[in-house]
């Protein structure tokens, strides 16, 4: 999933909204003070930066677990190149050595 569909899921969350919404139509019929409407919203936008932190070192760990299985693989493939020209450089020193025990 895009980190752009993470973050607006973040923002836009259902519950947080239809809360809100409540709460201004409360304020409209005079149920509840601005005071408590501006709380409500202070709380909402602590959780959706709290979630956004959290998202974010989620997103940053995920990139660096990349990045290091991208490394690791690059060395395992240069590993692997180096043991296959010894393997090639012993095959080449034995097809000598036969060559050598061939002459008389």
């Amino acid at each position: 999933m895009e980190i752009k569909n993470l973050v607006e899921k973040i923002v836009f969350d259902e519950y947080q909204l239809l809360q809100l919404k409540q709460a201004l139509t409360k304020l409209n019929r005079k149920k509840i003070e601005l005071k408590e409407v501006k709380e409500i919203i202070l709380n909402q936008r602590t959780v959706i930066m709290e979630s956004l932190v959290d998202l974010l070192f989620f997103y940053l760990s995920q990139q660096q677990s990349r990045l290091s299985s991208n490394e690791k693989g690059e060395k395992i493939k240069k590993l692997q190149l180096q043991i296959k020209e010894r393997e090639d450089l012993l095959e080449e020193i034995g097809k000598r050595l036969e060559n050598i025990k061939l002459i008389p």
